[in-house]
């Protein structure tokens, strides 16, 4: 109490020279705070800033320490260890505990994976006490720093700021608790997408396992939870893949569409479809590698990054299913593109035959090749429109007027004189 503290002032006197010397060091390392264009909040994102922010809390800690000031519980922290295993029972003021004060009074919530979490009441009422304790704590240190430079200014009371210091220490302690809580069940939600694809994955794979594959081509329940899975890599896209290039225009209709190819060239190795062959195969292998790292990672779990872009080995296999879909949707999902290809390539082929320039450039590569490349396009589609329109007005759609096939405009006809 104030009482027993001026009682044990006058026993013991004044703070000794050491304990001084401990507050205006704080008092300087406050000083030396960065703080944002408003003035109200503690600047960390520059180096200069967090540098002294870290320094202003190992001071505070030892200060603190250095006045006796009682340490509020962290038992709470022990619940927690086995994911934030750096947690132990001391103080540890954290930048990264202010940071998220200072961040959670201005949002109120959380954002991961492009999701956003609402902060939760306890945990809102936590983060506005914390940040009103160290706007009282800045005061007076504002104040300790006046009095140093100051003759005629008066010196704080060591039992005031032990009192500020305890209750700094315990609104600290109770937002760090809230914080974490807030963490752990953005994590767990973020994780859930995972999670949710690799429940379907081994549904997958428990079924291909019990039946043939002639009979899981038949199965509704096979292709419904093939479905669900592209249904969830698409969300995880969207989450993980930064370098992402649609958002849900890819759909399981890609992957029926290579494997109906597929079967079509095994069943007829001179078939036509063979030119866009190695378009289906890499449709299907970049699934296959995504459901193989859902299989390897729901045993490691707990080393997946919550922020989902931040897992090197999903992102690699998020950019090359989306590429490689992408291609699939544009080249082989459209029958009247995909017949268009089919002549194409055939053409291209006849060129290589002839021009070992052009073959070697292919092999390679080379960057001459995409200046050659559209000029063969061009000379192919002038010599012969009817066989090559489709896939000329799919790589160029602003430069035709999309015009209904005959088939389409009959049933459009058909069904006008019915409606009328």
């Amino acid at each position: 109490t104030r009482r027993s503290c001026q009682e044990h002032m006058e026993s013991q006197g004044d703070a000794t020279a050491s304990v001084k010397a401990e507050l205006l060091q704080l008092a300087a390392a406050r000083e030396n705070l960065v703080f944002d264009t408003t003035g109200g909040a503690v600047e960390t994102r520059s180096a200069k800033g967090l540098d002294a922010a870290e320094h202003f809390l190992e001071v505070l800690e030892a200060t603190a320490d250095a006045l006796g000031v009682k340490q509020s519980s962290r038992a709470y922290r022990v619940e927690f260890q086995e994911r934030f295993s750096e947690l132990g029972d001391e103080r540890d003021y954290s930048v990264a505990v202010l940071e998220a004060s200072v961040s959670l009074r201005r949002s109120r919530a959380i954002w991961a994976n492009g999701q956003k979490f609402e902060l939760s009441h306890e945990a809102e009422v936590a983060c506005l006490a914390l940040c009103e304790e160290w706007e009282c704590l800045l005061g007076q240190l504002d104040g300790l720093l006046t009095a140093s430079t100051d003759a005629g200014a008066a010196m704080p009371q060591k039992c005031d700021l032990s009192a500020v210091l305890a209750r700094f220490d315990e609104k600290w302690a109770t937002f760090e608790h809230c914080y974490i809580i807030e963490i752990v069940n953005v994590q767990d939600r973020a994780k859930g997408m995972v999670l949710t694809a690799i429940g379907f994955e081994n549904a997958l794979t428990e079924l291909e396992q019990r039946h043939a594959d002639e009979e899981l081509a038949d199965m509704v329940d096979y292709q419904m939870k093939i479905s669900s899975l592209v249904t969830c890599i698409l969300r995880l896209n969207v989450a993980a893949n930064l370098q992402r290039k649609t958002y849900d225009e890819l759909s399981v209709d890609v992957l029926e569409s290579a494997v109906e190819l597929l079967k079509a060239c095994a069943n007829d190795p001179d078939s036509p479809l063979q030119a866009a062959r190695a378009i289906a195969e890499q449709v299907v292998e970049s699934f296959d590698e995504l459901r193989n790292y859902l299989q390897c990672v729901q045993h490691s779990m707990d080393l997946l990054n919550p922020q989902l872009c931040q897992n090197a080995g999903l992102v690699a296999c998020l950019v090359r299913w989306e590429e490689t879909w992408i291609i699939g949707a544009r080249y082989i999902q459209t029958r009247r593109v995909l017949r268009a290809v089919c002549k194409l390539v055939p053409q291209m082929q006849a060129v290589q035959r002839t021009s070992p320039e052009f073959a070697e450039m292919c092999a390679d590569f080379d960057a001459e090749l995409f200046l050659v490349l559209p000029r063969l396009l061009w000379i192919s589609f002038l010599a012969r429109p009817g066989n090559l329109i489709e896939l000329v007005a799919n790589l160029l759609p602003h430069r035709f007027i999309q015009v209904p096939s005959q088939a389409e405009s009959s049933c459009r006809t058909a069904g006008d004189h019915a409606l009328q």
